[in-house]
Order: C-alpha cells, then sequence, then structure tokens
C-alpha cells in the first residue's frame, strides 16, 4: 500500500516532526479546493503505537470506492480539487469525508484504503490536475473488526502516575463519547501551541508532555490525546493531513499551503463510527492573507478550472470571444482617450504605493523571516562540511538527535552553536544578531578547515 514511509516524507516531516522539514510554515500552495463544508482534509493514518512514534499499519487492505445509495446521493456534497504540487502527495489524494464518487485523469487505479483513505497506484504531473470527488456527510456506522479493535486500543505499558490522573480526571463519567470530548478539551485549553518546544523525554514522553512540559505542535496533542483515548479502551488513531484555513475569492475558494499540514485524532464508537478530535489549541502565527492574494488564488484557479481543463474547441472559442471584446475596449478607449490615461495613471500609483509598502513592511515588520532564512542557510552549510568529513545526519534524525551524534567529534561546540541558533530562530521565530552572524560564520570555518 502507499504508506507514509514510501511517498509522504516532506508531510509527515512537516506534521510528526516539524524539526525535521524543510516546509513547515511555508505559504506555497499545495492545492486549491472549491465546495460547501470544508472538513480536515485526510491523508494518512497511524494507527501502530510503540511508545514513542506512530506508523502506519504495514498492509492494509483494499477495496473500491462504493456505488452510492440513492439517499447518499441526495445528500452529498461535491468538491473540485485542483494540486499545483502533486509530487507533494505521494500517491494519496485528500478527502474531507467518505468518499462515493472520484474523477480525475491524473492518477490510474485509485482505491480505499482500510483507514478511509484514497490511495493510487501511481500519480504524475500533468497540464490538467484536478480531481472531483463527492462526500456523504452522514454516512452510516460501519463496524471495526475485533482485530482491529485490539490493534486500536493497544499500548505498551504507560506510568502509574499517568494511571491516575487520567482516572481523577474522568472518574465521574461513564459514557466514552464525553470521556473523549472532556480530554480533547483538557489538552485544548490547558496546553500550549508552540514550534521548537524541546525534546521530549523517550522512555515517558506522554508523562514529559502532561505533566512537564505542556507545549507542543500538532503531533504531540493528537499522539497524547490518542493515547489517553486508548487508555480507556476507546479505539483511536492519529490522522494526517491538512486543515484548510483561508478562504477568500469571489467563490470562496479554500486555498491549502505547506504550513497547513496538520495532526489529529480519530476515534471510533460502536453507534456512530469514526469521529474527529482535535485537542491542539489555535496557533498564534501571522496570517498573511490580503485581497491581493486571494485575487490571484482565485484568477489562478479559474483559469486551470476553465482554461486549461477546456477541450481544443473550447479554448478557440475562448480566444475568439476575448478577442472580440479587446476590439471593443480598443474602439472605446479611441473616443474617449482621457479616461484611459486616467485610469493607467491611477494604476501607477498604486503600484509604486504597494512596492514601497511591501518594502518598507518587509524591513520594518519582518526580520524573523529574514532570520530563518539565514539560520536555515548556516545550518545546510554545517551539515554539507561535516558530511564531507564523514558525518552524514540520517532522514530521521532531529537537528539535536544528530548534534548528540557528535559528541566526540572535535567540532561538537560548533556544532552546538549553530544547531541552537537554527532552532531558536527558524521554530523559536527570535532575531538573529550580527554577533551571533559573526560567532557562527567563524564556527563554520572552524568546520570546513580543521586543525590537522
Amino acid at each position: 500500500g502507499a504508506g507514509p514511509q514510501q511517498n509522504s516524507a516532506s508531510l509527515l516531516d512537516d506534521v510528526v516532526d516539524p524539526t525535521r522539514s524543510g516546509s513547515v510554515q511555508s505559504r506555497r500552495v499545495v492545492l486549491q479546493l472549491q465546495g460547501e463544508k470544508i472538513r480536515l482534509l485526510r491523508c494518512y493514518c497511524l494507527s501502530d503505537f510503540d511508545g514513542t512514534r506512530w506508523t502506519s499499519t504495514p498492509f492494509q487492505q483494499i477495496s473500491k470506492i462504493a456505488t452510492p445509495s440513492p439517499e447518499a446521493s441526495r445528500r452529498s456534497l461535491a468538491r473540485t480539487v485542483h494540486v499545483k504540487q502533486t509530487s507533494y502527495l505521494g500517491r494519496v489524494l485528500p478527502t474531507d469525508g467518505r468518499v462515493i464518487g472520484l474523477t480525475g485523469k491524473f492518477f490510474r487505479n485509485p482505491v480505499l484504503n482500510a483507514q478511509d483513505n484514497i490511495q493510487c497506484e501511481t500519480l504524475w504531473n500533468s497540464a490538467n490536475n484536478t480531481y472531483e470527488y463527492k462526500i456523504d456527510p452522514q454516512p452510516d456506522p460501519t463496524p471495526l473488526d475485533p482485530q482491529l479493535v485490539r490493534r486500536m486500543t493497544s499500548l505498551p505499558p504507560q506510568s502509574a502516575r499517568l494511571h491516575e490522573w487520567l482516572n481523577t480526571l474522568v472518574a465521574d463519567e461513564t459514557n466514552q463519547l464525553k470521556i473523549a470530548r472532556r480530554l480533547e478539551a483538557y489538552l485544548h485549553d490547558n496546553f500550549k501551541y508552540t514550534l521548537g518546544a524541546p525534546e521530549l523525554r523517550r522512555l515517558d514522553p506522554v508523562d514529559d508532555f502532561i505533566f512537564d512540559q505542556k507545549q507542543g505542535h500538532c503531533e504531540r496533542f493528537a499522539s497524547t490525546l490518542a493515547v489517553l483515548l486508548r487508555l480507556r479502551d476507546i479505539p483511536a488513531r492519529v490522522v494526517i493531513g491538512y486543515m484548510p484555513r483561508h478562504r477568500g475569492g469571489a467563490d470562496n475558494t479554500a486555498t491549502v499551503r505547506f504550513s497547513d499540514a496538520h495532526a489529529w485524532t480519530e476515534a471510533w464508537f460502536e453507534n456512530t463510527g469514526w469521529l474527529t478530535f482535535d485537542a491542539t489549541p489555535a496557533a498564534t502565527t501571522d496570517d498573511d492573507s490580503s485581497a491581493w492574494r486571494d485575487w490571484f488564488d482565485t484568477v489562478d484557479l479559474a483559469w486551470n478550472l476553465h482554461v486549461v481543463n477546456f477541450d481544443g474547441a473550447s479554448q478557440r472559442i475562448l480566444f475568439n470571444v476575448s478577442l472580440q471584446g479587446a476590439g471593443s475596449l480598443i474602439t472605446w478607449a479611441k473616443e474617449n482617450i482621457f479616461i484611459p490615461l486616467a485610469v493607467v495613471a491611477a494604476a501607477l500609483l498604486v503600484l509604486l504605493w504597494r512596492i514601497f509598502h511591501f518594502r518598507i513592511t518587509k524591513t520594518m515588520d519582518h526580520p524573523p523571516r529574514h532570520a530563518q532564512i539565514l539560520a536555515t542557510h548556516y545550518y545546510g552549510q554545517m551539515l554539507r562540511a561535516l558530511a564531507r568529513q564523514g558525518f552524514h545526519r540520517a532522514p530521521q534524525q532531529t537537528p539535536i538527535e544528530f548534534l548528540q551524534q557528535l559528541t566526540s567529534s572535535p567540532f561538537v561546540a560548533d556544532a552546538q552553536l549553530i544547531t541552537q541558533t537554527f532552532n531558536e530562530t527558524r521554530y523559536g521565530h527570535q532575531q538573529l544578531s550580527p554577533t551571533r552572524q559573526a560567532e557562527i560564520q567563524q564556527a563554520l570555518t572552524r568546520i570546513k578547515k580543521p586543525k590537522k
């Protein structure tokens, strides 16, 4: 199957371990989505937990997308999706519910896996990266095989302290759904969302998160909630996907960016099936959306949906109509010469003001962004210099784990300085002083040209 270990390293890096990701917080567009009542877009489900990390089931049962009943067709919701970065999806098509219909021309043999995700035999980039699907917003609950129930409730042994704390928190409640909602609300209301938080202890990560750190990125919240649910014998899994946070333009298009990668929890209940739980508090990141960005995204989507996707005859008709419209506009402009000149002058003034305003705001209001780029550049230089000397960072290693690997090397002090700066600026949004830059340059020089 199209497991995340094979095809989605970038997406998993964004969510499961942001410190490894090169795309976290990137504003590049992954896809654009049209439809009503859009929810979280699911890509992968992680069901196996070894005490420190979640992984997907190695072998998953697959089935064809079922033909909907007449009642399901009547209440279905339609979505149209244009993908900007097909390679980033691996072989999975993001969807936000129980799929009952799917069409598209840039993938082959789509199937529904055991976790209700759409995976394809292959997926490629084309001039028409558009797919349409329908979901059933009120699907009938699906039974869960007893073997899967055992799998979704299994856990390595947890501490007596955690068991005691959990029993105290939900002691007065017997309804499993209410227990799940209470745990979701507790994490959401009493913990803090942040990137760049210290790593959790390997031996007892859940205890460290709940009792000590109380902060982290979305994967920590999703993972912790899933563990707590399983401790109450509620089948649970971690889901990886996207949270469409911004809609704009005349057609209310949802734009999904790299920075919208997200993790949440799903729990299964006998009478309702799988339900979504998102314990992650609202992030305090800046929203740089604007009317100009909305307009550009809308035009871009309209071009792809209504021009690129037209057949040759339709495109010729559109071209001829456009020429006729342009000719009429030129004739009108000749007769009313002063009006076009005034419009052009006003447009130039607006453009000059936007350029000036952009430069000023970039210089004055966003120094951390420059620091993040610079710190990433320095960290990359360090990795390349160390690799030439035999110290290679494995893909699964975080910066801190790789630094621990260098404990016995002569570069550990310099590597610690660069790694600390990388984490503080990229994930802690701290500025980079000229003094620190000079120190890093000296450290890089020592690493690149070690003393013999």
